[in-house]
């Protein structure tokens, strides 16, 4: 993708793995964040493609242990291959009672020992599928406040879409978009 300014008008040219060229011409950078996340941003290129999941009987002492590990803060919760609800870090951290009990450690090693992702995950969640695009899934994580959704293609769990994998991919556009002067593009783009 090549961001190309005259100072009047600005054009992005794309060139897909189709070998199809596409030139969009815009009269103000305000609409370039909508362009990009419209048409040339889908969910399938900025998500989450190792996904760790969980059934709805682990223990959260276990769930508590991978996230640790795996250092993620979202876990899907699959029960005969289908998604029944996800679990979040926060989630944990609202089952966690020392903050409030300090008097009370036990009760917290209980809880983390007697509870499981069942009684605590997300269920009804909203499943998007890889051909949404980025800003479809992003007013839906804006709106509805979810920080993660599943990403689900002919009943087939292909990925998860987090409000991290949105700000990476808000972060890698500026790697993306070349400036160009009007003297430079006027060599490749007769105008």
């Amino acid at each position: 993708m090549i961001f190309i300014s005259t100072g009047k008008n600005q054009y992005i040219i794309k060139y897909d793995q189709n070998h199809s060229l596409t030139i969009f011409i815009l009269r103000n950078l305000n609409n370039l964040n909508l362009l990009i996340m419209n048409e040339l941003g889908l969910v399938r290129d900025i998500m989450s493609t190792d996904i760790i999941t969980i059934k709805p009987q682990d223990r959260l002492v276990d769930i508590k242990e991978l996230f640790k590990i795996n250092s993620i803060r979202h876990l899907l919760v699959v029960d005969n291959n289908e998604i029944v609800g996800i679990l979040s870090k926060n989630d944990l951290l609202k089952v966690n009672t020392k903050d409030n009990w300090k008097e009370h450690i036990g009760v917290d090693i209980a809880m983390v020992y007697t509870f499981t992702a069942e009684e605590v995950m997300t269920k009804n969640i909203l499943i998007i599928n890889s051909e949404t695009t980025i800003k479809e899934a992003a007013k839906i994580l804006s709106e509805k406040d979810f920080h993660a959704l599943p990403v689900v293609d002919n009943g087939i769990l292909k990925g998860i879409l987090t409000t991290t994998d949105l700000v990476k991919f808000v972060l890698t556009l500026e790697k993306d978009i070349v400036l160009w002067n009007y003297f430079e593009m006027k060599r490749y783009i007769n105008l």
